[in-house]
């Protein structure tokens, strides 16, 4: 894994995906959050941290850290779904076989990685 930014603009992706390091992967939250989704029988509210910390930035329509749980899958589902369109370079192989690095937000060849 490794985190790709630009020192000119401050444009960054995620870490590099692998076969076991991706928001899709099996074992990952998503796959987590389906089965439990469908396992309860009236589609769900839970109240435990995964929803209190998702609070912060996303609340249920009462206001409260607190949302049924369809909503905060559909949630996590709208944030893989924006980490792939915003990545350029899906691999580091693909990163290493571009042999024209710009960042994709100024067009500048003042790419890093951490």
């Amino acid at each position: 894994m490794a985190f790709l930014h630009c020192h000119n603009c401050h444009w960054s992706q995620d870490d590099f995906w692998t076969d076991i390091y991706h928001p899709c992967r099996e074992d990952g939250n998503i796959h987590y959050h389906i089965r439990r989704l469908m396992e309860d029988a009236n589609g769900g509210s839970l109240t435990d941290w995964h929803l209190v910390e998702m609070g912060r930035k996303f609340r249920g329509r009462d206001g409260r850290p607190f949302v049924e749980y369809r909503e905060f899958l559909a949630h996590a589902l709208e944030e893989v779904a924006a980490c792939v369109r915003e990545t350029r370079w899906f691999t580091f192989e693909q990163f290493k076989a571009d042999s024209d690095k710009r960042c994709p937000m100024c067009g500048r060849k003042d790419l890093d990685i951490d």
